[in-house]
């Protein structure tokens, strides 16, 4: 998800992201599909995005639902009164 919503602000298509990264397009789109993928096949996804950290696909993220972020933005207008 994270590679697709990163693509998609990049505005680049999946045969564009392949060519960036150097992968190939099939490969781009198991990603978002999200079927496994090598630690090599990630790491050149983060290049292509320039990622600070190439590792930052492998790490585990959790993307918060409508109820979360609307917790977290009364906690913060809390806290700027």
């Amino acid at each position: 998800m994270l590679v697709k919503l990163s693509r998609e602000m990049h505005q680049w298509s999946q045969e564009q992201l392949a060519a960036i990264s150097g992968l190939s397009a099939r490969t781009v789109q198991r990603v978002e599909e999200g079927q496994p993928s090598s630690v090599d096949t990630r790491r050149a996804l983060a290049r292509a995005f320039e990622f600070e950290d190439i590792d930052a696909l492998n790490k585990p993220y959790s993307i918060p639902n409508d109820g979360e972020l609307k917790a977290k933005k009364e906690v913060k207008n809390r806290r700027s009164r």
